[in-house]
């Protein structure tokens, strides 16, 4: 543990994290939701490579289906979404 982060009273929170080791630098977003009392998670992680930044890694609480249309928002590339017609 690196060290704790006061969430205060809310039950919503996202974070970004941004890190780096030998092999480049990467990008995470975290988002956590207190449903029912009880903390869920989904994060993306986009690493340094071309296929990384293409296909970012993308994990969810299984209990928690929202987080993987929340994740995979994340790191939409230009362009990706919808325009107006």
């Amino acid at each position: 543990m690196l060290g704790m982060y006061p969430f205060g009273s809310k039950d919503t929170n996202d974070l970004t994290v941004a890190f780096s080791s030998f092999n480049g630098y990467w990008n995470e977003r975290l988002h956590l939701r207190k449903v029912n009392g009880k903390w869920h998670q989904a994060l993306s992680v986009m690493g340094p490579t071309v296929k990384q930044a293409l296909h970012p890694f993308v994990w969810f609480d299984a209990d928690y289906p929202e987080g993987k249309a929340l994740a995979e928002k994340d790191w939409q590339p230009a362009g990706a979404q919808s325009r107006p017609r």
